[in-house]
């Protein structure tokens, strides 16, 4: 039961997020994909789950609206990196690290040189068990609709975290990947 819940609230994020910004003005709108709910609607789903809730955009998000929907969601004020909703929390014994992926125009999603140089020094910062999370997968999936456009600077990517072994696991939107 109690399992079965978390799940239902996993899969109820997963939903809401991808929900975001279809049918808002600010927002990209997407013809092949419904368009029924904002980010307002996301935020109000999300609100009935038990359970914390860190955000990181995908390529439906209006960074602005997300940040509005989202208010109470200090974190992604940090801005670390200008003009991405990035980020670093301790949650002991781990460290939390959400990278937004989003380039407007751009289904593929990437990093540019600015972030690549926060996450390498954020992770220099504290050597401790590190879990990083981001909306787009920086590999190949084998998904053609998903691969036909590759992640922006994938292999700096890589670099990076090649250089930090306390990197423990990494999650993107679809499925996570171990590191190894």
């Amino acid at each position: 039961p109690e399992e079965q819940r978390r799940a239902e609230g996993v899969h109820l994020a997963e939903g809401a997020g991808e929900q975001v910004e279809r049918r808002s003005p600010h927002g990209v709108e997407c013809a092949d994909e419904p368009a029924d709910l904002l980010a307002d609607d996301a935020a109000q789903l999300l609100s009935r789950l038990d359970m914390p809730i860190l955000l990181v955009p995908g390529n439906h998000d209006h960074r602005g609206r997300l940040l509005d929907a989202f208010p109470d969601h200090a974190y992604l004020r940090q801005n670390p990196v200008p003009e991405r909703l990035c980020y670093a929390l301790d949650f002991p014994p781990l460290r939390l690290i959400g990278l937004d992926t989003v380039i407007p125009g751009f289904h593929g999603g990437g990093l540019d040189d600015i972030t690549l140089e926060w996450l390498d020094s954020e992770l220099g910062e504290r050597k401790v068990p590190t879990v990083i999370f981001m909306h787009h997968p920086p590999f190949p999936v084998g998904i053609p609709a998903m691969d036909s456009d590759s992640f922006s600077m994938a292999e700096s990517f890589e670099d990076v975290l090649r250089g930090h072994p306390h990197v423990i696991r990494h999650h993107i939107g679809i499925a996570p990947a171990l590191r190894g």
